[in-house]
Formats: C-alpha cells, sequence, structure tokens
C-alpha cells in the first residue's frame, strides 16, 4: 500500500527537476544581485540598506515578497529622507516622530512621484513655521526649570550671554582623552547650532553633526576650550558644557522668536 503513495518518477524527470530548478534559482538569485545594486547605486551607494538577503528572522519566506517590498520601502523612504535634508529644518522631537514612522513604515506613502513631490512641496512650503517650531524648542531647552536652573548665567524667561549645559561625556580618540557631546544630546546640540545657523541666514549645518558638537567631540582634555562661528565653549570634568554666544544679535532674535520676553513678569528685572 505504501508504494501506491508514492508517485512514480522517472530518473530524466528527476534530473530535469534539478536542472530546470538549479537555473532557475541561479537566475532568481542574479535578479536579486542586480535588484539590490540598481536601488543601492540609485537611492544611497554605499549603504548599508537595500540589503536583500537581511531579515531579522531565520529564513525568508519566498513565498511572501510583500514582506521584503516593506522593508525596501522603508529603506528607500530612509534615502529619500537623508537626500531631501528634511531633518535640518525639523525640530528634535519631529525628527524622532519621521525616525519612528520610517522604524515601523506605519503611513509612509507609496514610492511614485507624486507622493515624493508632496513630500518636497509640503516641507518646503512649511520651512518658516518648521523652523519657528525648532527655534522655540532650543529656547525652551536652554533654559531649563530643572537641576541646570540653578546656575546664574541660566535663566527662566530669556536667554543670555552664556548658558550651562550638562551633556558630556569623555572618550579616547587617536590615543587621545577628548570631550564628547553625549549621544542623548548630541540631537540638541546639533540644534543649537542649527537654529543660529537658520537664524544668521546662512541656511542649515552642513556636517551631519553641525560644527559645534564636531568642535566639541575633538577638544582634548588638557585644552577644554573651544571656538566656532556662533559659540565659544569650555567643557568641564563634571560633564558641564559652558557655551558664551558670540553673536547677540542673533540671541535677541532667537528671545523674540520664542516668546521669551512675554514669559517675563513685569516685575521682573532685565538681564544684561
Amino acid at each position: 500500500m505504501t508504494e501506491q503513495l508514492i508517485k512514480r518518477t522517472t530518473i530524466t524527470e528527476l534530473v530535469n527537476a534539478w536542472r530546470q530548478s538549479t537555473d532557475d534559482i541561479r537566475a532568481a538569485f542574479a535578479l536579486l544581485v542586480g535588484a539590490e545594486k540598481r536601488l543601492k547605486d540609485t537611492f544611497k551607494p554605499d549603504s548599508y540598506m537595500f540589503g536583500l538577503s537581511r531579515t531579522d528572522r531565520r529564513y525568508r519566506d519566498y513565498d511572501e515578497p510583500e514582506e521584503l517590498v516593506k522593508e525596501l520601502k522603508k529603506d528607500a523612504w530612509r534615502a529619500l529622507v537623508d537626500r531631501m535634508e528634511i531633518r535640518r529644518v525639523l525640530s528634535v522631537k519631529r525628527c524622532e516622530e519621521l525616525n519612528k514612522q520610517l522604524e515601523t513604515g506605519e503611513g509612509l506613502p507609496d514610492i511614485d512621484e507624486p507622493s515624493i513631490i508632496a513630500m518636497m512641496e509640503q516641507t518646503f512650503n512649511n520651512v518658516p513655521s518648521l523652523i519657528e517650531e525648532a527655534v522655540k524648542e532650543v529656547f525652551d531647552w536652554l533654559r531649563p526649570t530643572g537641576l541646570m536652573s540653578r546656575y546664574k548665567t541660566n535663566t527662566q524667561f530669556e536667554i543670555g550671554k552664556r548658558v550651562i549645559l550638562r551633556c558630556l561625556e569623555s572618550e579616547t580618540w587617536n590615543g587621545t582623552r577628548v570631550f564628547r557631546v553625549s549621544h542623548y544630546y548630541e540631537p540638541r546640540v546639533t540644534a543649537l547650532d542649527n537654529v543660529f545657523h537658520c537664524l544668521d541666514g546662512n541656511g542649515t549645518v552642513k556636517t551631519t553633526r553641525g560644527p559645534l558638537v564636531d568642535a566639541i567631540n575633538v577638544t582634548p582634555k588638557m585644552v577644554k576650550v573651544g571656538e566656532t562661528a556662533y559659540f565659544k565653549f569650555k567643557c568641564f570634568l563634571n560633564q558641564n558644557l559652558h557655551i558664551e554666544f558670540t553673536r547677540l544679535d542673533l540671541v535677541a532674535k532667537l528671545n523674540q522668536v520664542a516668546g521669551g520676553m512675554r514669559l517675563k513678569p513685569a516685575n521682573e528685572p532685565e538681564t544684561d
């Protein structure tokens, strides 16, 4: 009875099935390699993204191509967001929301010309309000109401010539002990730098982290001090960063845009 349940297959059929299947596998792999190379070269060369073999599971289910397409769609939008430099005009909070959406893929538009153009137009049209939002966020960060408010240079109502921020750590770089901005606070320090560039009509920062973070991250512990176009800074071993603003006209703009003067009570004296 067992023999009746087994389908009889000739040697010729077995050999043909093997040859056809292996040929198909080689062709499919070649197509996958070509598709991966095309995506990388077009969207973001020399990137870790668009890896067709990357998966969180041990095996990929080749009966479910949409799972792979979903992952590739997130990579495509990550590359598009980077190329459009959208993050440069967003507040830290909006950046976090965008990164979460790119991570989950929820609500991401299709990869087509209307969706991409709509994203570009929406961002471009909202640049003034997005920058104003970023300015207010930076303003609120610079006038802390918690632990850092105990320092005389920090006020709750407007930004003065100097502020003290607790945002440093240290590491060894090229054999030298240097200060660096902690990973947690790095987006905020970059946002501060970005806001001053915008207030000066100088666009946005041109590097990923911005000149201020870049300068701090190569400051040796024996030196402690540094300067960029808009800031003088001094690093301390207690993780505090003292920043002096070199452009007080931009500080005035910051206070004006963020509404700091309106936050001050009527009987509160102005600071120098």
